[in-house]
């Protein structure tokens, strides 16, 4: 901007000095020997020369920058091509579109499968929602093996696999299972209580659970915050379950608020000691689509992973509609 800004002012200034240059060649050649009567003929002809070339160099250097102002500002050729500009500009505005008009084949999971969680409408959406969510940077080698993981066949390897949504929708099926009755209490990874649990026969809420997906490790203030829920929500009970495990302190001071801990081992080892039709149907619902990558809290619609300037992040798949995020947590805890 300010080498244009500089080209501009040399213009003028060239322009300046061809119209006083040629005004002073004019004035010179008619009034000249009047005003100084003393000046030979041959000195006035040696200044009428010096003006006049003075004139041309600044005429020629005017007609070369007037030259590039015009190059600059000429308009894109009409071939039936549009500009760069207007190409690259067309061809984003098209991928942003498509990106959020396109439907979702794995947003459709939840109600195929009886989701009847609350949905959030579009006018309550903060548009700077952004929840923190496990971190997804491991090894090369890693990665290989956590793809390798057997999909026909419960494992502990497998159950940490599953993302925040997932991991709930295959607690609620498990506790379905065992002839309790589970509805959703708040959607949202990093919420204090996700579950509502009523025994058969029951006319109020019996107890609430938190579920956390991932290979994470469980500390004290998840529990605080779980005992705080159970507190508000005026039941006597409460489960903690994990696909990780809980650090010492929190098994500690579970034990003294009446918490129930779950951790990745023994939820498996419950799940391997129900019937076999019941952990193939589990299974399947549990596996199927995708279940990696992260669930959507405010339209549960499934996220890409993004790159940003410092960090990557997960970006709802409808957006711009939905301008909801998750950003990646290095100790894989989640957190708002």
């Amino acid at each position: 901007m300010n080498h244009g800004r500089h080209r501009s002012a040399v213009f003028l200034v060239i322009t300046l000095v061809m119209v006083l240059v040629g005004i002073g060649y004019v004035v010179t050649r008619r009034e000249l020997p009047t005003l100084l009567p003393a000046l030979t003929p041959e000195q006035v002809d040696w200044i009428l020369q010096s003006l006049l070339a003075i004139w041309l160099v600044s005429l020629g250097l005017w007609l070369v920058l007037l030259v590039g102002r015009l190059r600059k500002y000429r308009p894109a050729r009409r071939s039936g091509r549009p500009g760069q500009t207007s190409t690259i500009r067309q061809t984003r505005e098209s991928t942003m579109q498509g990106q959020w008009r396109q439907p979702d084949s794995n947003s459709r999971w939840a109600s195929t499968n009886h989701d009847t969680r609350e949905r959030i409408p579009s006018t309550e959406r903060h548009p700077s929602l952004i929840m923190p969510i496990p971190a997804i940077d491991v090894p090369s080698d890693h990665k290989l093996s956590r793809s390798a993981v057997p999909l026909t066949e419960w494992s502990l390897e497998l159950l940490q696999e599953f993302e925040w949504r997932r991991f709930e929708d295959v607690c609620r099926s498990f506790f379905d299972a065992i002839k309790l009755k589970v509805r959703p209490l708040v959607s949202a990874p990093d919420s204090a209580a996700s579950l509502q649990i009523w025994q058969e026969g029951s006319t109020a809420m019996n107890a609430i659970a938190c579920t956390v997906g991932g290979e994470v490790t469980i500390q004290v203030d998840r529990i605080r915050a779980l005992h705080t829920a159970q507190q508000r929500h005026g039941v006597q009970q409460s489960f903690f379950l994990t696909a990780g495990h809980f650090s010492v302190d929190a098994v500690e001071i579970a034990q003294t608020l009446n918490i129930t801990l779950i951790d990745g081992p023994t939820l498996l080892e419950r799940i391997l000691k129900l019937p076999q039709n019941q952990q193939e149907m589990l299974l399947q619902l549990a596996v199927k689509g995708d279940f990696r990558s992260p669930t959507c809290p405010a339209c549960s619609r499934k996220m890409d992973l993004r790159s940003g300037d410092f960090k990557s992040f997960w970006r709802c798949t409808g957006y711009p509609e939905c301008r909801c995020r998750m950003t990646q947590d290095g100790d894989g805890m989640l957190r708002s």
